[in-house]
């Protein structure tokens, strides 16, 4: 370890000999000349001997018999003597090593049926969809169904499909990835169920949260499009109609529409039966909102209400807890406490009928948390015998809900008073989704599991007690291993101190850390020295910091198990090598008169006051990196390379020059010793400053032809705008005719041209007009197709220009003008071939990726009061990163992740066309990139809209449920 180097140094002798004045102590490398020189001291200086042992961080009686003093737990490689942090006083349990015990993943005998202690394993961001699952398993009438599900091929009778094929077909099989999940959460042997393959069927990311009550529409929508209608009306769709009342006319319009949830505000309410009124009662179409009716074919006042006229077998009920807050432009949560009870009376809420509609609550999703945009999403469900159990992905307890027990979560707020509820009544202010079930509805569901699924289950049962039984073997020999461990630990950390004058070794610290670790229990490596060595076949003094030091008795009991080596030891002289300790002297020596050196002269050249006729030039930039600690002035260029010209004189670049003394290039020259050397008086270059003047006259006098030419033609181009309103009538003046037709890449070039000084005209390509002749020699485009190109000018094949500008750019006549309105080009069109470039320009534009789209709103139907329409907003909005391939069903995905407006709510229509085929792609329907759709927002008054949010929540969008088609299968026979 070196000591403290001296306060100053003087300037370097020209023999490179280093002159201490005023040191305070002399370095070893100063006292020795000759190996005899090297005394033990300085062994131990470079050897680290002299470190004391570092305190452990344990307590173990190994430990105490090893330390002394203050404790730390790390490793200091630089200490010999220092062997804490190698992981010797730290028992690791048998699990940290081989892994946790499967059969702790082992239902109970008492678990074995019904849903009370099964779960869901959570995948990352998925609770929303384990919740949602949960919920569904517990409804027994859909499980019994999802179990009767048959997938039977139609296909030829000499096909077979391969296992790969049928495995693939399989994984993407909805209703099959249900039942194979529904069968685990019955009958599985484990704890929990994994969801991952049924999260795969429909494509759902893993990382992404997402809302439990969206992805119940969409998967509801999933089963019922593609599996089976019969299913999802059965059970969960009941329907409402709007009544729309006309002030003057009284006649009543009624449009009956599907529900599979009520969406009820919760706003200034604190019962569920508030929010229902709310959500049904009467509103007042006035105003700029008034109703367009078809008996008086004129808008009117009008009144209009939701009338509740059929309810499912299972009810849902959506509190909006997430709205939008005009402060913040964002969504937040509203922590509204709302009552509902266990059973509710629903027969007040639908028309014509009779009491005793009654509805038992059979699960409560809760969302945790304050923010909109996170959070976490847990379910209570009450099973078939009465009991309520909460599910928060793979963890499943056992819990008697009643009043503000639904997972009340503050994390640190101030709560609010709990109110008082009357027996069978819950309150709480982050339930979600609400889901009762038909006290009258058939119970007696049979749950027999397909006899494939059992089959599936009981092999999955075999393989995990076949992993119970290798993790028990495993463990076993785990345990002998350590326990072997731990008799070496004894034996040699008992003695693996060398005491004073007593032999001892190196050894390998990476070696050693490994045995520390216990790797070679079960497949031992030989003591491994060899990078410890010298090339003199000694302990190299240069590797200190990968090696330890201990007794003779501890590598006594190493090298008698392990073998190897070599041995390097006090006992054959190989501990220290005094050659390496000489080179060491001798690099170490030169390096520090080399640096003392160039700090001496850095610092001249930074207080010296030097004139142009005592100094020397050289280059800044060769300076800059000289000075740097790492450089290695043997890789640099020349001294003065970057300021000399070609012809070996100085050149013109003053920037990169910097003025030193002569001593100081006396030095520098020494290094590079072939730099030319440049006296601070001497001039520059005549022929370089002739030609940099010349250059510079060059480019003055091109910038202002350039900028001449740019101002004589800056009225060159006719703006299509300007020949659309020719083309309406509107200004038949606004334009000179005729009009000429100029190439468009000779235009983009030429404008490329002036725009920048240093392109030559020959980099202008050639106007060529030829290439807007067809072969019959006619023009092959249509000017009139300029129209309405604006945004495509960095596309146009050609462009119109003034006749008093084609004069002077004059190649070949092609020209337009309007007699008696009609468009005469000369030459004449030729309608065939223009025909054939518009289909290719149609073509280029309707096969696209990541293109743009306008979709402008028009909403006929008026908005619900206290509600806010996205037409309301804004008139438009693009939607970006749109792909030809989409299909319309995708387009009003994006449409709906942009704008909040649900897809059932989209009538789009493309220049006239209705969009009506939502399996159809915008190529198709022959939407051009870049254009524009119209969008009609239909029945407004179903959903609230939020204009904007902070960011774009992508949804569901590409993945199975919706935005993203199912890989095309073959031709299947469905039976439910």
């Amino acid at each position: 370890m070196t000591k403290k180097r001296g306060k100053t140094r003087t300037k370097p002798s020209n023999k490179g000999k280093v002159s201490n004045i005023e040191s305070d102590e002399i370095e070893w490398y100063e006292r020795v000349f000759s190996e005899s020189d090297i005394n033990d001291e300085i062994i131990s200086e470079l050897y680290h001997l002299k470190m004391e042992p570092c305190a452990g961080g344990s307590t173990t009686k190994y430990h105490k018999l090893m330390i002394s003093g203050k404790r730390h737990g790390k490793n200091c490689s630089n200490n010999p003597s220092c062997l804490n942090g190698f992981g010797q006083y730290q028992k690791v349990p048998v699990d940290k090593i081989i892994g946790f015990d499967p059969a702790d993943l082992l239902r109970s005998p008492n678990q074995l049926s019904g849903l009370k202690c099964s779960s869901t394993q959570n995948l990352g961001a998925t609770c929303y969809m384990n919740s949602l699952l949960q919920c569904l398993y517990a409804n027994e009438a859909f499980r019994s169904a999802i179990y009767r599900w048959k997938d039977s091929e139609v296909t030829p009778e000499h096909f077979t499909p391969t296992d790969h094929e049928q495995a693939e077909e399989d994984s993407e099989n909805v209703p099959l990835q249900l039942q194979m999940l529904f069968a685990r959460l019955q009958l599985g042997p484990l704890l929990y169920a994994d969801p991952t393959d049924f999260a795969k069927s429909i494509e759902i990311p893993h990382a992404v949260q997402q809302d439990p009550q969206e992805f119940f529409k969409l998967l509801l929508s999933l089963l019922e499009e593609r599996y089976s209608k019969e299913l999802v009306q059965n059970h969960f769709v009941g329907k409402y109609q709007y009544v729309t009342v006309c002030s003057n006319c009284k006649n009543a319009s009624k449009r009956v529409c599907d529900f599979t949830e009520l969406e009820l505000p919760i706003k200034g309410h604190s019962h569920i039966e508030e929010c229902i009124k709310e959500y049904t009662k009467e509103e007042i179409l006035n105003e700029s909102n008034q109703y367009l009716c078809d008996h008086c074919n004129s808008k009117q006042d009008a009144a209009r209400s939701i009338e509740i006229t059929q309810l499912p077998e299972v009810l849902n009920f959506q509190f909006l807890r997430f709205v939008y807050d005009k402060k913040t432009g964002s969504k937040k949560k509203l922590k509204t406490r709302i009552s509902f009870p266990e059973s509710i009376d629903m027969s007040p809420f639908v028309v014509d009928q009779p009491p005793g509609l009654t509805y038992d609550l059979k699960a409560v999703i809760v969302h945790r948390g304050a923010s909109a945009y996170g959070g976490h999403y847990i379910v209570h469900v009450k099973s078939t015998d009465g009991k309520w159990w909460k599910f928060d992905d793979e963890t499943v307890v056992e819990e008697k809900i009643t009043s503000d027990e639904v997972e009340e979560e503050t994390k640190g707020k101030k709560k609010e008073p709990k109110q008082e509820s009357k027996p069978g009544i819950i309150t709480n202010c982050n339930a979600y989704l609400l889901i009762y079930n038909r006290h009258d509805a058939k119970q007696d569901h049979l749950l027999d599991v397909p006899e494939k699924l059992i089959e599936k289950i009981m092999e999955e049962k075999k393989s995990h007690e076949e992993q119970i039984e290798v993790y028990r073997n495993n463990k076993i020999e785990e345990e002998g291993r350590q326990l072997e461990q731990k008799e070496i630990y004894n034996l040699v950390w008992n003695n693996i101190r060398p005491l004073p004058d007593e032999a001892w070794y190196w050894i390998d610290t990476n070696w050693f850390s490994r045995w520390v670790k216990g790797e070679f229990a079960v497949k031992p490596e030989p003591i491994s020295n060899g990078d410890l060595m010298c090339p003199h076949d000694k302990a190299d003094p240069q590797k200190v910091t990968k090696m330890k030091r201990i007794s003779a008795a501890a590598w006594d009991s190493l090298h008698s198990k392990y073998g190897g080596g070599p041995i390097l030891s006090t006992v054959n002289d190989t501990a220290f090598c005094r050659q390496c300790i000489m080179n060491i002297r001798d690099e170490t020596t030169k390096s520090v008169s080399e640096s003392t050196e160039k700090q001496y002269y850095v610092k001249l050249v930074t207080n010296s006051d030097v004139t142009a006729a005592d100094g020397y030039l050289i280059d800044k930039d060769w300076w800059n990196e000289f000075k740097k600690q790492s450089s290695d002035v043997n890789k640099m260029n020349a001294i003065t390379e970057g300021i000399v010209c070609e012809h070996g004189n100085l050149n013109t670049e003053k920037s990169r020059r910097r003025l030193v003394s002569k001593e100081v290039w006396d030095y520098l020259s020494r290094f590079q010793p072939s730099s030319i050397a440049v006296r601070g008086t001497d001039a520059v270059c005549q022929l370089c400053g002739e030609l940099e003047e010349k250059n510079e006259e060059e480019t003055r006098e091109r910038q202002k032809a350039k900028t001449a030419i740019k101002k004589e033609f800056s009225d060159m181009l006719v703006k299509p705008q300007d020949l659309q309103k020719v083309v309406m009538g509107q200004a038949w003046n606004s334009i000179k005719f005729p009009l000429y037709i100029v190439n468009g890449d000779w235009y983009r070039s030429w404008s490329e041209w002036c725009d920048d000084v240093d392109k030559e005209e020959s980099e202008i390509v050639p106007m060529n007009n030829e290439i807007l002749l067809c072969p019959h020699d006619r023009l092959r485009y249509d000017p009139l197709d300029l129209v309405g190109q604006s945004e495509r000018k960095e596309e146009l094949p050609f462009y119109l220009i003034s006749a008093h500008k084609w004069t002077q750019l004059k190649e070949r006549d092609i020209s337009i003008q309007f007699i008696d309105k009609n468009l005469i080009t000369n030459p004449e069109m030729c309608s065939e071939c223009v025909e054939e470039e518009r289909k290719k320009d149609v073509m280029k534009r309707s096969i696209y990726e990541k293109a743009t789209l306008t979709i402008e709103f028009k909403n006929s139907q008026g908005t619900r009061s206290g509600r806010v329409t996205r037409s309301s907003v804004a008139k438009s909005e693009k939607i970006n990163d749109v792909n030809s391939s989409y299909t319309i069903q995708q387009l009003k995905l994006l449409i709906f992740q942009s704008a909040e407006i649900m897809p059932r709510q989209q009538k789009l229509t493309y220049e006239g066309t209705p969009l009506e085929h939502e399996e159809r792609t915008l190529e198709q329907y022959g939407i051009l990139a870049k254009s524009t759709v119209v969008l009609e927002i239909q029945d407004a008054d179903e959903e609230e809209f939020i204009p904007e949010v902070k960011e774009r929540e992508e949804g569901f969008a590409g993945t199975g449920l919706m935005g993203k088609p199912m890989k095309k299968k073959k031709e299947k026979k469905v039976d439910w």
